[in-house]
C-alpha cells in the first residue's frame, strides 16, 4: 500500500494544481487567447512560483511537526507564537514581505532576482526535508505519520 509523507504529498499536490490549471485552460477552445496575445512568463515569475511551492512545502511540514509531534520552531523571529497556526501565519507573512521586498530591490536586475528566488527556494526545500527527517527520527515514534494514497484516490 503506497504511503506518502507530508512533504511529498505537498509537492505532489502543488504540481498537480499547476498541471490541472494548465490543462483546464488548454482544454477550453473558446477561452483560448489569440496566439499573438500569449505572453510567456518571465524568469522572475517562474522563480517566484518555485519559491512559493517550496515555502508551502516547508510550512506544511512545519505545521505537521508542530501540531502532531510536539516539535518547536527554530526561527527566533516567530518561535514565540503561542500555537502552530499563528507560527505558520507569521512565517508566511514574513515570506510574502521578503519576496515583495526582494522583487522591489531587484527591479532593474531580473536575472539576479530570479537567481535569488531560486536560491531561497532551494533553502526552503532543505528546511522541508529537515522537518521530514526530524519527524522520521523522533525517539519512540511508531513509524511515519503518513497519508494512505490508495484510500485517498480509490473511488470504488
Amino acid at each position: 500500500m503506497p504511503i506518502l509523507r507530508p512533504f511529498t504529498f505537498a509537492c505532489t499536490c502543488a504540481i498537480g494544481v499547476v498541471a490541472l490549471a494548465g490543462s483546464a485552460r488548454a482544454s477550453d477552445p473558446d477561452s483560448a487567447p489569440e496566439p499573438s496575445s500569449i505572453v510567456a512568463p518571465t524568469s522572475t515569475e517562474i522563480s517566484t512560483s518555485a519559491f512559493a511551492i517550496a515555502a508551502a512545502a516547508d510550512w506544511a511540514t512545519t505545521a505537521h511537526f508542530l501540531m502532531w509531534h510536539g516539535g518547536h520552531e527554530d526561527n527566533p523571529v516567530i518561535n514565540w507564537a503561542p500555537n502552530a497556526p499563528t507560527t505558520i501565519a507569521l512565517g508566511a507573512a514574513i515570506d510574502v514581505a521578503g519576496v515583495v521586498t526582494w522583487k522591489r530591490l531587484m527591479r532593474g536586475h531580473p536575472r539576479w532576482a530570479a537567481a535569488g528566488l531560486y536560491a531561497a527556494a532551494a533553502g526552503r526545500i532543505f528546511l522541508a526535508a529537515r522537518n521530514e527527517y526530524r519527524i522520521a527520527h523522533l525517539p519512540g515514534a511508531p513509524g511515519p505519520c503518513a497519508i494512505n494514497c490508495v484510500a485517498l484516490f480509490d473511488r470504488r
